[in-house]
């Protein structure tokens, strides 16, 4: 940032220089001389007096080290701004809860039900999203059984949400999507694997479950695979809760 002061030390003009450092100020002033001021974090301030008139400068900044004050940051359990309410997974999650659908049943406002539907205030939610995307298509139960808790951030409820975006600032649904907010962590697969196996005369028993999600700003991936024959019902994960709006 370069500034021109006056004498009084009172800033006329400032800039913020190109990525090559180069910078142009017009000022107006009356005074004999001004003050050209340029400051940039890391470096020193550096200040000269120069007389009022047209004239070029190249100035050298030296490196300058920063002692930076210990600060501690403690989230709030839960944030509400306009229409979002932002949960804190860390402020409700216990060590017991390895997925985030454990998480989730623990949100004041949230219910999740026995065939893992999610509702907000007694009503069924209308889109899940992670990091603002729609990848599941309302078979949310995928990623709420599956999804390691430590893989979100923040649960945001997204209240009068509507997901069809012509329709945004004219028609409110009344009802409320769900977003979680991702760890920086799933820029690399996160998930599990499970396999397991054993004998029950005159059976033999399996089981094997795959859950891997990647997701970036741009593109998220799921692998999901989950198969067993000793009565573990995995059903209710794939259901496609669309319907439930409705009800």
């Amino acid at each position: 940032i370069v500034s021109i002061l006056n004498q009084n030390n009172e800033t006329l003009e400032y800039q913020i220089t190109d990525n090559k450092g180069s910078f142009s100020i017009d000022v107006s002033s009356p005074d004999s001389y001004l003050v050209l001021s340029a400051s940039l974090l890391g470096y020193e301030t550096k200040t000269i007096k120069i007389k009022n008139e047209t004239q070029k400068f190249s100035l050298f900044l030296p490196v300058k080290d920063i002692d930076l004050k210990e600060v501690s940051v403690e989230s709030r359990p839960v944030i509400m701004s306009n229409d979002t309410l932002r949960y804190s997974v860390n402020a409700f999650k216990s060590k017991q809860a390895r997925s985030i659908g454990a998480v989730l049943e623990k949100l004041p406002g949230i219910e999740v039900m026995s065939n893992g539907a999610i509702k907000y205030k007694g009503e069924a939610i209308n889109k899940f999203y992670n990091n603002g995307m729609d990848l599941l298509d309302m078979k949310y139960g995928l990623a709420t059984a599956n999804l390691p808790a430590d893989a979100v951030t923040n649960v945001e409820v997204l209240e009068n949400h509507q997901p069809l975006k012509v329709l945004k600032d004219i028609s409110s649904t009344g009802k409320a999507a769900i977003n979680l907010r991702l760890s920086e962590k799933v820029v690399k697969p996160v998930g599990v694997i499970e396999t397991g196996g054993g004998t029950e005369t005159p059976n033999l028993l399996w089981l094997m479950n795959v859950f891997m999600l990647k997701a970036n700003k741009t593109n998220q991936t799921l692998v999901y695979y989950k198969t067993n024959n000793h009565g573990n019902d995995i059903s209710k994960e794939s259901i496609d809760h669309s319907d439930d709006v409705f009800n």
